[in-house]
């Protein structure tokens, strides 16, 4: 049995190498981009109205000191930029409309009264570009818009859009199998006995891969030895890795870790000490890394969160979620031989300062006590107590804070 720290590093040693290939941007939502964005030209491109109303020469407005001018033209958004020729003329302009070279100020319509082909000026203070957004202002051309790395966001979609980057160079999806065992399991469209357990582990791992773009499939088994190794071995031709759930602890019917062995499977470790989710293993086979969970709900998020998403995230080129922290909100007691994973509700305080309120469940509990919190706090073996208002590790898997 190894430390958390130690089984982490282990794991991290073991990331997949993968390809790219490139796709068209619309199809890129969630993937991860394998080339830089960059900044076709200057954004924005030019100098853009950001209120309806008229554009002038500020100095027209200082030297004339009288605040009314003469409309020489409608500017709609799109159009070619219209030019006033002499002192005292603006044009009428919208918003999203380039100024050409000859204004450069906006004064809103609030703030103008229209007589025919004159502008009025009602307010005395004007500012110098005001209500312009200044070619350039957001991003040189050139500029770096994103880096390899970056899980392709709604807003970074929205980005390439804006650049012209109609096709993107993604790293290629890591395949992954889940693969389930357990004569207790039946789909969650079944109807159940009272010594039943509706399936739930498998689409838990299934949506945390898929939300970093992974191409994961769900495969189940029943508790028998031969099927186990039949649905490995078949799985680790076609996929890049493989998650297993339940059968690594020492029960009658725990298959996996003998099926793995007699597959020749290289054990880097078998049990870490923490709790919960003290079987957890972890190997390889044929070069392909293979996660043995345990099959306790709580055990497979503190499994997915600690050890397999920074793995996925390592192989994806993806930076590593921050470290974040908060502060205990009550004393804990723990075994001092175990790193313990507390499941806790994240809150902000008066000061604003992240806090982590313990939430009650039976240790490996089920999607029920996960869902009444959005975190694990990490308290590391070697105390007996932790208490109120010391600074820990968060690992957060909702973006609640209150």
């Amino acid at each position: 049995m190894i430390d958390v720290d130690k089984a982490a590093r282990i794991v991290l040693r073991h990331k997949i190498g993968l390809g790219s290939s490139r796709i068209d941007f619309a199809n890129s939502l969630g993937k991860i981009i394998d080339e830089p964005i960059m900044a076709d030209r200057d954004i924005p491109a030019f100098d853009r109205a950001t209120m309806d109303g008229v554009a002038i020469s500020h100095k027209d407005f200082v030297t004339a000191n009288k605040g009314t001018f003469k409309i020489t033209g409608i500017q709609a958004a799109g159009a070619l930029p219209i030019k006033i020729k002499n002192a005292g003329e603006c044009i009428q302009i919208m918003t999203g409309a380039a100024l050409g070279k000859t204004v450069d100020t906006v004064v809103r319509i609030e703030d103008v009264v229209i007589k025919g082909d004159l502008a009025i000026i009602t307010v005395g203070n004007i500012s110098k570009g005001q209500f312009v957004h200044a070619k350039g202002s957001d991003k040189q051309q050139d500029s770096l818009l994103a880096h390899p790395g970056q899980i392709i966001t709604t807003d970074l979609l929205a980005t390439m859009a804006s650049v012209g980057k109609t096709s993107v160079r993604v790293v290629s999806p890591p395949k992954i199998a889940i693969i389930t065992s357990g004569d207790e399991l039946v789909d969650p469209d079944k109807t159940v006995n009272d010594y039943q357990i509706r399936r739930s582990n498998d689409l838990a791992i299934y949506s945390l891969l898929c939300s970093y773009g992974a191409e994961a499939e769900m495969i189940h088994v029943k508790d028998d030895e031969k099927l186990i190794m039949q649905n490995i071995r078949k799985a680790l031709k076609t996929f890049d890795a493989v998650i297993t759930v339940g059968g690594v602890s020492k029960g009658k019917y725990d298959y996996v870790q003998t099926a793995l062995a007699k597959l020749g499977a290289t054990k880097y470790f078998h049990g870490v000490e923490q709790k919960p989710g003290k079987p957890l293993w972890f190997g390889s086979l044929k070069d392909k890394p293979i996660f043995g969970l345990p099959g306790n709900p709580v055990s497979v998020y503190i499994s997915m969160l600690r050890y397999v998403i920074p793995w996925l995230e390592l192989s994806l080129g993806v930076k590593p979620r921050p470290i974040i922290t908060a502060i205990l909100d009550q004393d804990v007691s723990i075994n001092p031989a175990l790193t313990h994973f507390v499941l806790v509700k994240t809150y902000l305080d008066a000061s604003a300062c992240l806090r982590a309120k313990p939430v009650a469940n039976n240790t490996s509990g089920d999607y029920t006590s996960i869902s009444s919190a959005n975190a694990f706090i990490e308290l590391p073996a070697g105390h007996p107590v932790y208490k109120q208002n010391g600074l820990h590790r968060v690992w957060l898997y909702k973006n609640e804070t209150i």
